[in-house]
């Protein structure tokens, strides 16, 4: 779920959240604006892979083929002129689902190291698809010209807070959608078929058949932020669906905490402002990331959520009248 472990945390963090997002354009550089719009992308996209790992227990190494396929198809639609975001924006969407829906349909009915196998097998035959292929400009990557239109008076995606806003409703529209998902029949359902998916069998449940739509609707999802991350950037090429990209994002979510959805956004804020902090000191910036998530998966089971959560529950079991505060007095 998307919770923060104490009631008294969530009643101030979320409303605190709101105007923060809303008020980045005006507060940040340029910079800084392109870096929270890379992180709400980002955050989408770890979401999207959280809803397999952290809801239904499915390891995906290939899910960064679900992002590249709605990367490249709002880039291939905006250079053969089609424009309107209400064209571009559903077709990114539908094609990666697609994509999704074949790979799953191979996939689902296997657990474990096949499942992560056969997801990693598949999505690299994406890449090399996308690796050879005229129409994905092969190795040299696509560059797109312009954003797409939206189409209503006003509204120019070309300008960056403009493009900001268009991020954060599509992100925040998705995680809304998320959170009532995992909340949902459904998504208890899926949390089952994780916990153990036998039993789920025994009771009725087409344990197939939830975790092929959850895969398409992750899918989806990834799309999603494909075309989002693709026109921040004007550029696409095929690394971004390479089965390390899908393990980077991985990294995200075990590092946030597998299992929420504020986890893996905070695992990609973190992930993103650790890779360009240390790249700045050295172009070796993954062997200190990988130590450090070694370290949080060794000594902060459940990732940083795990961490923030142990910590309130500490606090609150504190008694009352300790100079450190605690008890009632935290409330």
């Amino acid at each position: 779920m998307l919770t923060i472990a104490a009631p008294w945390a969530r009643r101030l963090a979320y409303p605190a959240l709101l105007p923060a997002l809303a008020a980045m354009p005006w507060i940040a550089s340029d910079f800084y604006l392109g870096f929270a719009t890379l992180i709400l992308i980002f955050s989408l996209f770890a979401m999207s892979l959280d809803l397999l790992v952290g809801y239904t227990g499915l390891v995906s190494l290939g899910h960064a083929a679900f992002f590249g396929i709605g990367a490249y198809a709002t880039a291939i639609l905006v250079e053969l002129e089609v424009v309107q975001a209400v064209l571009v924006l559903p077709a990114s969407v539908l094609l990666a689902a697609l994509a999704a829906a074949a790979i799953g349909a191979l996939s689902v009915r296997t657990a474990g190291v096949s499942f992560i196998m056969i997801t990693l097998a598949l999505a690299q035959l994406v890449y090399y698809v996308a690796l050879n292929s005229p129409w994905t400009g092969s190795t040299d990557g696509m560059l797109m010209s312009q954003r797409p239109v939206v189409g209503l008076p006003g509204i120019d995606l070309e300008d960056s807070r403009q493009f900001y806003f268009y991020c954060l409703l599509w992100v925040g529209l998705s995680t809304v959608l998320m959170a009532r998902l995992v909340r949902s029949p459904f998504g208890r359902a899926l949390q089952g078929i994780r916990a153990n998916e036998e039993r789920m069998g025994a009771m009725g449940f087409r344990t197939v058949t939830y975790k092929l739509a959850v895969f398409v609707i992750a899918g989806a999802f990834a799309g999603l932020a494909g075309h989002l991350f693709v026109s921040l950037q004007f550029f696409i090429d095929p690394t971004s669906l390479q089965w390390s990209a899908s393990g980077q994002v991985l990294m995200m979510v075990v590092l946030g905490g597998v299992g929420t959805l504020a986890g893996p956004a905070i695992g990609a804020l973190v992930f993103h402002g650790l890779e360009d902090l240390i790249s700045s000191y050295t172009q070796h910036w993954m062997l200190p990331m990988g130590l450090i998530l070694v370290l949080v998966v060794l000594f902060g089971r459940g990732g940083l959520m795990g961490l923030w959560r142990r910590w309130q529950a500490r606090r609150s079991a504190r008694p009352p009248g300790r100079p450190d505060g605690g008890g009632r007095d935290d409330a």
